[in-house]
């Protein structure tokens, strides 16, 4: 057998208008930053968008490092993360708001629209009224994928559409 473990360090993009505005970052990229900078300052009022277990660590750092306004926006209607993660991020000070869409982001922040959601819990659509959001800082931490280097460069490796590497049993 041979194991292939080149990782996930892609951080995924939103497609949104404003996402390369400046004082607007991927999760990874931040952490990776923040990382090698220890005396690195950290915006007081942070949005971070997403809710798996990036977004908590970035929400986690910040506050720990002097942010005193961290709040998480997710898609879902629960965190995605582990339940002590997110339990954690709360303890520490981290706000959550579930269900909410991004529209764009501009200079003041993230524009946001409530997801709508039927009996099932299927989304039905999005209310008709965006919010603004204020912030210093947007942290965007939606998801990663792997990077294609290894699958693209070597014969015989194929990859699935999310850009794994595709396996047989």
């Amino acid at each position: 057998a041979v194991y292939i473990a080149s990782g996930t360090q892609v951080s995924r993009l939103l497609d949104v208008p404003g996402e390369d505005l400046k004082g607007v970052e991927s999760g990874l990229g931040f952490l990776k930053r923040i990382g090698l900078k220890k005396d690195m300052s950290v915006p007081n009022k942070l949005v971070v968008i997403g809710g798996g277990s990036t977004a908590m660590d970035v929400a986690r750092t910040v506050i720990r490092k002097g942010s005193h306004h961290v709040t998480l926006y997710a898609r879902g209607s629960h965190s995605d993360a582990s339940l002590h993660e997110t339990q954690y991020a709360m303890l520490d000070g981290a706000k959550f708001e579930f269900s909410r869409n991004i529209v764009e982001i501009n200079d003041n922040g993230p524009v946001f629209q409530q997801i709508l959601y039927d009996e099932e819990g299927n989304v039905t659509g999005y209310s008709g009224e965006k919010e603004q959001v204020y912030a210093d800082s947007v942290i965007i931490s939606i998801s990663q994928g792997p990077k294609s280097k290894l699958v693209n460069t070597t014969e015989g490796l194929k990859a699935t559409r999310n850009g794994l590497l595709q396996t047989d049993e």
